[in-house]
């Protein structure tokens, strides 16, 4: 398969990406998408091949220097085009939290907070609570340190969509983080 993803590229630094990841990443790609798929062979393979067309698609976005940070981002999308499968496949969506999160009378804008490395974990933890709908686009917002338009490409999403999440993320952690850190 790698030959195929490599006949799609026309820069060598691109295919040099493409094929460290497939390396290095393509098992997790595999595992990640078998745990939303029940491990179906068959449907893991679909959507690890639409996750890496998307990786190749936005290649170029991707900096291979923090291997963590796109360890991460190769087991973000690839959960995101199983979840994407089997919306197709089944003919089902997956609900989402779309309650209303009333407005917080704290006007703290937690984009603006200096915050030390015990604050930074604390909140990192946090946002690894939160349901799959919020933790991948705050991670790859405040974490991975993408812009909302390549959130967006990466996720298959409107940036609408992604923006309304930010959103609603920021304060259910801002509830949530309330007890740990009484600054927020």
């Amino acid at each position: 398969m790698i030959s195929y993803y490599l006949s799609i590229i026309e820069t060598e630094e691109a295919k040099d990406k493409v094929v460290f990841i497939y390396e290095n990443f393509y098992s997790l790609m595999s595992y990640t998408a078998g745990e939303v798929l029940n491990h179906n062979t068959h449907d893991v393979e679909d959507a690890v091949h639409n996750a890496m067309l998307k990786i190749i698609e936005i290649i170029d976005l991707i900096d291979l220097s923090d291997v963590k940070k796109v360890k991460n981002l190769c087991g973000i999308v690839a959960k995101n085009k199983a979840i994407d499968y089997c919306k197709r496949r089944d003919s089902q969506t997956i609900s989402t939290d779309d309650e209303a999160i009333l407005a917080s009378e704290v006007d703290v804008n937690p984009d603006d907070i200096v915050i030390s490395k015990e604050t930074y974990h604390i909140i990192i933890e946090a946002i690894r609570t939160l349901g799959d709908t919020y933790r991948d686009v705050c991670l790859l917002k405040y974490v991975h340190e993408y812009k909302v338009r390549e959130i967006a490409m990466l996720l298959d999403l409107s940036e609408n969509t992604v923006t309304t999440r930010i959103s609603r993320a920021k304060q259910i952690l801002k509830e949530a983080l309330r007890k740990e850190l009484p600054h927020v």
